[in-house]
């Protein structure tokens, strides 16, 4: 095999692998986005295969780029790709409570649901700018994040949603869609869903 192939050889394996390690992060790191975690107990699969794949890759293209690069072969792009693979992973794997800091601030203080029969699980997280953070779930089964802003006024505290609740949910997850709640009665150190389907109550954490 004559050097020129072994280079177009090259590139498209670089192109390639380069491609699919960009998108399987991006996905991933989308997922992390607040707002964006949205999901069934069906998806951790996927999920995980996505994982591995970025994993694999990403560790390939280390050790392919510092063997080459010690072989002084394409130096600045290895360097550059070194740097492009590593602060991807980064990214990709970075604590979810940093992200969250980057996008609202301080968190000013994080309720979560008492335990009940139709296990329905909230944790509701409120921002010190007046963002809010809730992930709800029933059973398990589904998953839904929303945010948006938050007021509190004569001892109720509303929430208003920036982001659409997925059409998923709506057709798919009734019991979920209507006990996402968007107005609780402040008692205490505890609030009580005014506008759920179901009893649900969250405690301070």
């Amino acid at each position: 095999m004559n050097d020129k192939l072994i280079s177009i050889v090259r590139i498209i394996g670089q192109l390639i692998s380069t491609s699919i390690f960009g998108l399987a992060g991006g996905l991933l790191f989308h997922f992390r986005i607040p707002g964006n975690r949205t999901f069934t107990d069906n998806d951790s699969g996927p999920l995980a295969l996505v994982y591995g794949v970025f994993l694999i890759i990403g560790i390939g293209l280390i050790i392919n780029s510092l063997i080459f690069k010690q072989k002084k072969h394409w130096e600045k792009y290895r360097i550059g790709l070194l740097v492009f693979v590593i602060g991807f992973g980064l990214a990709v794997f970075l604590p979810r409570d940093i992200i969250k800091w980057t996008y609202f601030g301080k968190k000013e203080i994080e309720f979560k649901s008492i335990e009940n029969a139709d296990f329905i699980w909230v944790r509701l997280e409120l921002y010190k700018n007046n963002d809010f953070l809730c992930s709800t779930s029933h059973g398990g089964e589904m998953t839904e994040e929303t945010l948006g802003e938050y007021k509190l006024k004569n001892n109720v505290l509303e929430l208003h949603l920036k982001n659409e609740i997925s059409e998923h949910t709506k057709k798919g997850y009734q019991t979920l869609y209507k006990n996402i709640g968007t107005k609780y009665r402040v008692s205490n150190e505890s609030l009580v869903c005014l506008d759920c389907e179901k009893e649900i109550k969250l405690k301070k954490n």
